[in-house]
């Protein structure tokens, strides 16, 4: 059985799935129908960094907390210690 995923924020569109034939056919359809530009394989969606390897699919925030960090001016505080037991 096939899933197919669509993660949709205003314009970006995020489509995934277990069945490569399935999202291809999917992507087709919405071509078909709408105007639509596929950017290939994510390597960021809102903020999230995606990272593949043949056996897996890591997300994290890095990126997006570095700007946080950034534009409020802390990136140049030091890290404190503080034992808890």
């Amino acid at each position: 059985m096939s899933s197919v995923y669509m993660m949709i924020y205003i314009d970006n569109i995020l489509i995934m799935g277990n069945g490569k034939s399935v999202v291809e056919s999917l992507n087709e359809y919405l071509h078909s129908t709408f105007y639509i530009k596929d950017l290939g394989a994510p390597k960021y969606f809102l903020g999230i960094e995606i990272a593949r390897s043949d056996q897996r699919i890591s997300l994290n925030y890095r990126k997006f907390i570095l700007e946080i960090i950034s534009e409020v001016g802390i990136s140049r505080c030091r890290l404190v210690v503080i034992p808890i037991e």
